[in-house]
């Protein structure tokens, strides 16, 4: 057997393939085939080659291993989808598509919740969450839904961006302190400790009363 250019010329021998069947592999998706046959009896030998074959074609994406989450149900949190596990023809590319489920009501898609990871938000406590990955290649697109996470539950504090100062920093002058971003269920309340460190953060230590 032989894997040629579309045209069915330049011809490359496919290593091994010496029996009257071939199983096509992805290597093949955009060739044409040929197979020579030699017939040999006690007056010699004689090959002759075939036509090439119609081009040989991808085979689109099927779901082999549903995609999983992972992470802790509760508002704030981060879940992460996997990709699950496809076959068909490389390249394969995966698009991620978020929902939320409430009792009763159905699934409803999470508008830019578009990665294969999501952070919950409080309007979903109660709520379950799952998420939709599409696999795309040249032959066409499948798509497989996770398993449902549990019910989203309140949750503590998740940090999503570090407190800042702001403010001269001379001797006299005020500074303030904001607070970060924080992810989870509110209302939120803040306490604040200012830390006197020595060059390049080293030797801090508590100011009293501040």
């Amino acid at each position: 057997w032989a894997g040629c250019a579309s045209s069915g010329k330049d011809c490359v021998s496919i290593e091994g393939a010496t029996k009257a069947s071939l199983r096509v592999t992805h290597e093949d998706v955009g060739h044409t085939l040929v197979v020579t046959v030699r017939a040999t009896d006690p007056e010699g030998s004689t090959e002759l080659t075939s036509a090439p074959s119609a081009v040989v074609l991808p085979l689109a994406p099927k779901k082999r291993q549903a995609p999983k989450l992972t992470g802790v149900d509760e508002d704030g949190q981060v879940l992460t989808v996997s990709g699950g596990i496809w076959t068909g023809t490389p390249p394969l590319s995966l698009s991620y598509q978020w929902e939320s489920c409430g009792r009763g009501t159905g699934c409803t898609i999470i508008g830019e919740a578009t990665g294969p990871t999501y952070r919950v938000i409080t309007s979903e406590i109660g709520s379950k969450i799952r998420a939709i990955v599409t696999a795309s290649n040249a032959a066409g697109d499948a798509v497989a839904v996770s398993k449902a996470s549990g019910k989203i539950a309140p949750g503590p504090p998740v940090s999503t961006g570090a407190p800042s100062i702001s403010g001269s920093l001379r001797e006299g002058a005020t500074l303030t302190a904001a607070p970060g971003a924080w992810a989870g269920t509110p209302p939120f309340t803040y306490t604040f400790q200012w830390v006197r460190c020595g060059l390049l953060g080293g030797g801090c230590e508590p100011i009293p009363g501040a």
